[in-house]
């Protein structure tokens, strides 16, 4: 949740500086989108997540070319690069030190006891391939993964869910699951082309912020369920309705404001 809100930020903190740039200079705004920027970055550091960590990266780079402008140039994109990888150094960093461990911050990397993820997406991809074409059914996936186990490795703690919601969808929705995702990753893919290469002069910031979000979503998706949770849910419909939107007020511009722009 404070990863995907890393975009949102960045495209108030753009709006805030480009009314900066014509005088109307509001110290208060500014401020506070200063304290929420600390505060996430203070957070992210905190979490002890290895995924977040490794997101961190993508999301700092295309949370700068939010900030720089609507179309960036090769300077903001060497900017964001930079970004990146002082963001990538940052998060080996502490994704390495004692430090977290020191204030009790970090998690253990083995999430669960008795397996980890690797060995919870290999069951989970040998159950899809013995339930395709037409899956499990929707939430089924507590009652058949149990049929994948080693009895002798089972203890006191149980799989909820796969981690991996490329592989669980099609566990329980078989072959029209696989069609939801790839026209899911279609959409996004199309719709980010449109709004990250568009010429028109509208505001696009909120439109770029809501497709970074989604990407981060869907690339956590693969060590987690993130949108299996409401607030992250509620999110990515969120983000998925202002791509779909006008950029800008929703304004028709005249041919004086037009005129003037150029």
């Amino acid at each position: 949740l404070m990863l995907v809100s890393l975009p949102f930020v960045a495209a108030l903190a753009s709006k805030v500086r480009l009314q900066w740039a014509v005088g109307d200079q509001s110290l208060g705004a500014a401020l506070m989108i200063g304290a929420a920027a600390l505060m996430i970055g203070l957070g992210l550091a905190a979490c002890g997540s290895l995924a977040v960590y490794i997101l961190s990266v993508p999301a700092v780079a295309l949370s700068i070319l939010i900030y720089r402008g609507e179309r960036p140039g090769r300077r903001d994109q060497l900017l964001a690069l930079g970004g990146a990888l002082a963001m990538g150094g940052i998060a080996a960093a502490l994704s390495l030190s004692p430090l977290l461990a020191e204030l009790g911050l970090n998690r253990d990397s083995h999430v669960f006891i008795a397996e980890t993820r690797p060995e919870i997406f290999a069951r989970t991809a040998a159950a899809v391939g013995a339930h395709l074409p037409f899956g499990t059914g929707l939430g089924s996936f507590t009652a058949v993964y149990p049929q994948f186990e080693d009895p002798s490795s089972v203890g006191n703690t149980y799989i909820n869910q796969a981690h991996n919601e490329y592989l669980q969808i099609p566990l329980e929705l078989g072959v029209p699951g696989i069609a939801l995702l790839v026209l899911a990753g279609i959409w996004w893919g199309v719709m980010s082309w449109r709004i990250w290469t568009a010429r028109k002069r509208d505001d696009l910031r909120l439109q770029k912020a809501a497709s970074v979000a989604l990407f981060l979503l869907a690339a956590h998706s693969l060590v987690d369920y993130p949108l299996r949770t409401a607030a992250l849910a509620a999110l990515a419909m969120l983000c998925a309705v202002l791509m779909c939107g006008k950029g800008g007020d929703g304004r028709r511009r005249s041919a004086e404001e037009t005129a003037v722009d150029l």
